[in-house]
């Protein structure tokens, strides 16, 4: 391992490791309870959403908030035919499955559920 002169490690620090392109972010899971998807989701006017001032830096981990809140309502349950308590919360990774391989593409996989009669959301 090559270690670095001080002002370089500190450069370094603020690089995140997986995209050097995208800014380092702590990751806060977005499970909370009082999440709700809809209008109110956005605010009462979601205008001032666009044209907010800019706060802090994007950051990939708060893309999941959303679909956390999404895959969590009800009537989006519903909307999906989702027995109720066959999922008691949703997750976004299961990481207690051991994954073996990976799947570049599951298009295959939905034009076979397709042909059958049944409708399949792809979430990636």
């Amino acid at each position: 391992m090559m270690v670095l002169p001080y002002n370089q490690t500190q450069c370094m620090d603020s690089v995140y490791d997986a995209c050097i392109l995208e800014p380092k972010c702590i990751f806060v899971p977005p499970q909370r309870d009082d999440l709700q998807w809809g209008q109110a989701f956005l605010g009462d006017d979601p205008i001032d959403l666009l044209l907010s001032k800019r706060g802090e830096p994007w950051c990939r981990s708060k893309n999941c908030v959303t679909s956390f809140a999404w895959a969590n309502d009800e009537n989006v349950q519903e909307a999906l035919h989702i027995r109720k308590g066959t999922i008691k919360k949703w997750v976004r990774c299961n990481k207690s499955i051991s994954y073996e391989e990976d799947v570049e593409s599951v298009f295959k996989y939905h034009q076979l559920l397709s042909e059958k009669g049944y409708q399949a959301l792809a979430y990636s």
